[in-house]
Order: C-alpha cells, then sequence, then structure tokens
C-alpha cells in the first residue's frame, strides 16, 4: 500500500460532493472587542485591500461586502487556508491511497469593523468557529496595526447580563448562576439547572422564581433560543436558532444546516450563513448597553498602513 503523500488527484479518482451534504451544523461564536485607535474609515477600506486572500496566503478576506450607506459598518469574511489529507479508494487498484491535498479553505470568518458611537475608536465584532483567530490577530497586526493586545474583549455587565437573561427568561434551556453568598443557598458555590428532554425550564419553579426575584444573585450564563423563526435572503426554510450566552460574554450561536437554492456556490453559503448569525445576535443584544464600560483614553492611537519598500 502506497502511503507517500502528494498533493496532486490522479483523474482516475473522482470526488463528488451532494449539495445537500455542504453544509451541516454550524457553531458561530461572536465577541465584541474594543481598541485604543480611532476609527478611519479610508484607512480600514485601504487595508482591507491589502489583506485579500490570494495564493500563497495562509489567512486574508475573502469578500468584502458592499454597503450603499458610507455610515453602515464594514464586513469582511475571511478566509484560513491551509492542507487536508484524504483516503481515497482507486478505481484501477481497487486499493486505499492517501493524498494531501494543499490549499483547502479550512475555516471562514467574519469580521465587522465599526465606530463606537461615544469614543470615536474602532471596534470590532469577529464571527466565527474555532480556528483562525490567531491568523486574524496576525493580519490586523501586519495590515491594521491592532493586534491582540491592542484589543479589548467586551465583557457584559453583571446588570447587563441579567437584563439580557430576563428577556429569555420564560425559554431558558440552561442558567448558571453564582449564589453562593446568599443565605438559604447553603454551601453551593454555584448553581446549574438544566432543562429534561429538551423542554424549557419552568420559570414558576422556587429556585427560578428566586432568582428572577432575588437582584443579587449573579448570572454567569444561559443558553435560551429565539422567540421566532429565523429567516435570511437566499434561504429556503425559516429556523430556529438556539444560542448561548457564554462565560466569557461570548455569544455561541447553533446555527443548523441550510438549504439554498442549488444554483449558489459554496461561497455564497458562507455569506448566507454569516448574514443568518448576524441578524440573530443583533436580535439577541438588540439596541441596550449590555458591556461593561471601557477605560477612556485621552490619546487614541491611529490605525496605520505597513510600510510599501
Amino acid at each position: 500500500m502506497n502511503q507517500d503523500l502528494t498533493p496532486i488527484i490522479p483523474n482516475e479518482y473522482v470526488i463528488r460532493r451532494p449539495r445537500d451534504e455542504m453544509g451541516g451544523q454550524r457553531t458561530i461564536t461572536v465577541r465584541k472587542y474594543s481598541t485604543a485607535v480611532t476609527y478611519e474609515r479610508a484607512t480600514i477600506l485601504s487595508g482591507l485591500a491589502s489583506s485579500s486572500l490570494i495564493f500563497g496566503n495562509e489567512f486574508g478576506v475573502i469578500e468584502r461586502y458592499e454597503v450603499d450607506n458610507p455610515d453602515r459598518n464594514i464586513r469582511v469574511l475571511c478566509g484560513l487556508v491551509g492542507e487536508r489529507n484524504l483516503v481515497l479508494l482507486s478505481q484501477q487498484t481497487n486499493k486505499p491511497d492517501y493524498f494531501r491535498i494543499k490549499n483547502v479553505l479550512l475555516a471562514t470568518l467574519m469580521i465587522e469593523f465599526s465606530v463606537d458611537q461615544t469614543s470615536g475608536k474602532l471596534e470590532l465584532l469577529v464571527y466565527g468557529g474555532k480556528h483562525g483567530y490567531a491568523e486574524l490577530w496576525k493580519m490586523l497586526q501586519e495590515h491594521f496595526g491592532v493586534g491582540s493586545e491592542d484589543a479589548t474583549a467586551r465583557a457584559f455587565s453583571d446588570i447587563g447580563l441579567r437584563s439580557l437573561c430576563e428577556r429569555f427568561f420564560d425559554r431558558l434551556y440552561q442558567i448558571t448562576i453564582d449564589p453562593w453568598y446568599k443565605e438559604g443557598w447553603g454551601t453551593i458555590k454555584a448553581a446549574d439547572f438544566r432543562s429534561s428532554r429538551g423542554q424549557f425550564i419552568d420559570p414558576d419553579v422556587d429556585r427560578m422564581k428566586q432568582v428572577i426575584e432575588n437582584k443579587d444573585i449573579r448570572i454567569e450564563s444561559f443558553k435560551s433560543m429565539l422567540g421566532s423563526q429565523m429567516m435570511a435572503p437566499e434561504l429556503e426554510d425559516a429556523h430556529d436558532i438556539k444560542f448561548i450566552i457564554l462565560k466569557d460574554s461570548g455569544v455561541s450561536l447553533d446555527i443548523p444546516a441550510l438549504r439554498l437554492p442549488v444554483t449558489k456556490t459554496d461561497l455564497a453559503y458562507e455569506t448566507v450563513l454569516y448574514d443568518l448569525a448576524r441578524q440573530s445576535y443583533r436580535r439577541i443584544i438588540g439596541d441596550e448597553e449590555l458591556f461593561e464600560a471601557v477605560p477612556g483614553n485621552e490619546n487614541p492611537l491611529q490605525l496605520r498602513l505597513p510600510q510599501v519598500d
């Protein structure tokens, strides 16, 4: 059996992937970051133009979403490229052969550039799965001068998280609280209530009544579902979106497999996926200020472009 890895698949191997297997269930986590640099739209667009994903790069911008209104946020779809190993059965020998496929798109992320209306500083919303974050910060450092050390992950305030949870209190699957210092909770350090058989937790049980009535009980995270089905352009069906408010203040969205017209490409699938994630995140967070304040900076930094030799 030949186990040498090669980047080229010979012609006798035919790879077909049914369209209905293109996209399965995906978990998209959204995190918000503040920076100490001023928001400069022209500089951001110039930096993105230099950040395209081209052959030989590991990470970069695949697509920038055009907007008619210059006051709207700038959004881009980024991709992580790498290698993937396959085992294929040869039509000639009926034996498995091993291949390494190079330049495979392994993961995508969407980044939204916006301006803090109070401070005028750059804010980032990052949508993605488990992979690509280190490469994203490397790209931002190289093309914008904004590295991970220059960004502050925004955290929900205790009041903000409680307010958010109370909006979904009648459709909670799980809630984690920290009531150890409250009389009547014994020596419990953290309480974790879960529903059974996929149903919502009954908000009228005694413990849940205590959580909602006692504003001093700290809510750490919860799992819920948007109250109505979500729809996006190009989708053939509406979908229920479950989500988890994480302890680190990320919002994790469970996006089911989506059905698109068969004429749509894989890239179009990613676009619709992130559009749905963006709509869902905005429905969850709303217009209320839920995050802890970020300390001010009297001397904000300027976005910078890389020097061209």
